[in-house]
């Protein structure tokens, strides 16, 4: 990963990457391991699993209007880690649920600015608000991005790479990760 880093002062508005999957706490691998050995080891599985929570919010939505893209059916990749681990090593596996995974945000975040993990903030597009949880990951480290959000999120909000999205810390931080109802 490049070195640098950036004063994040919310609220803010910016582009957002899609970022690949990460490993939670119901994903499983042979022998026990905590992280896949190759992209789309247990893939399947996840992604079934993430579409049936998706469901809850857009009972529609197919499987390929999801993950229809090659890209979007893959692990994030081993950077200074493992295949599907984040930044915060392998307690990822312990804190990281599948529904945050599904709702997850990633920054590039300051000296001493990294939330903890599990830290919700608020993106709103398109008259669409969804609460992401943090925390678990930085990057990326193209500063085109103000950050990255997974693919459930860019569906969601009816946004993709290009799309200019707000970001604010949630301050009520019980709140669920997932789709909300908040007033523009």
């Amino acid at each position: 990963m490049k070195n640098w880093s950036r004063e994040v002062t919310l609220p803010m508005a910016g582009r957002f990457v899609e970022e690949s999957h990460y490993v939670t706490d119901k994903d499983e691998f042979p022998g026990g391991r905590l992280f896949a050995k190759t992209s789309n080891e247990g893939m399947e599985r996840h992604l079934m699993n993430s579409l049936e929570l998706y469901r809850k919010y857009d009972p529609s939505i197919t499987f390929d209007e999801l993950y229809g893209q090659p890209w979007q059916r893959k692990w994030t990749p081993a950077e200074n880690g493992q295949i599907g681990q984040g930044s915060i090593g392998a307690i990822q596996t312990e804190l990281l649920s599948s529904e945050d995974e599904m709702w997850l945000l990633t920054m590039m975040w300051g000296k001493n600015q990294k939330p903890e993990p599990g830290t919700k903030f608020l993106l709103r597009a398109n008259g669409k608000s969804v609460v992401v949880a943090a925390g678990f990951e930085t990057g990326p480290s193209d500063k085109l991005y103000l950050g990255g959000i997974t693919r459930e999120v860019h569906k969601w909000l009816g946004t993709n790479n290009q799309s200019r999205i707000e970001i604010s810390l949630l301050k009520f931080q019980d709140v669920k990760s997932g789709p909300v109802n908040c007033a523009q």
